[in-house]
């Protein structure tokens, strides 16, 4: 078992782990109410293990069910993946509460999308990545100026954007191709 099970859960939270995978395979009753033996415990190991086996059975089925899941998934990743997610639970683990929280919303954003959409995200993000490091730092600094502008600012920009890509080349009223005054098109001269 992991250096990350054995962090989070202890030793005796590990055993319960594994227990709850493998008893339906080892026993008829495994759903009882009663945590199994444990004899090799000290007094404290096995408190927390009690502890750890009253909390799995408060649990909804429908959890207990992920739970299991997640242990399955685990069990059938090869090495390097188990450290490869090791390596993410850190990184995740010194990120602030700012930053988690915009993690996770990110996740549910991501857990709300298609198929298709999903697909042409990691397009996307394929070919942002087959960028050469000056292209993306240029758009990085060109998508800030973009989020600096006002709103009308913006609503402007996307104006003549639109106005370009329809006209081939003017702005949405046949106007010159230009920004908002002191502000440089994306694209643009």
């Amino acid at each position: 078992m992991g250096r990350l099970f054995r962090g989070v859960l202890g030793k005796g939270g590990v055993l319960l782990l594994a227990w709850v995978a493998l008893a339906p395979l080892l026993l008829p009753d495994a759903a009882g109410e009663s945590p199994p033996a444990t004899p090799s415990l000290g007094p404290e190991e096995r408190a927390r293990f009690e502890e750890a086996w009253q909390r799995w059975r408060s649990l909804p089925p429908e959890e207990r069910a992920r739970i299991r899941g997640n242990f399955e998934r685990w069990q059938r990743l090869n090495p390097e993946e188990r450290e490869a997610f090791r390596e993410r639970q850190e990184t995740l683990r010194r990120l602030g509460p700012a930053e988690r929280e915009r993690l996770r919303e990110n996740l549910r954003r991501w857990q709300t999308l298609s198929d298709a959409e999903r697909e042409a995200l990691r397009r996307s993000h394929r070919a942002w990545q087959a960028l050469p490091p000056e292209e993306r730092l240029r758009l990085r600094e060109e998508w800030q100026e973009f989020r600096d502008l006002t709103p009308e600012e913006r609503r402007h920009m996307r104006e003549t954007l639109r106005g370009m890509r329809e006209g081939g080349g003017s702005g949405p009223r046949g106007g010159p191709r230009q920004g908002p005054p002191g502000r440089r098109v994306p694209g643009g001269p």
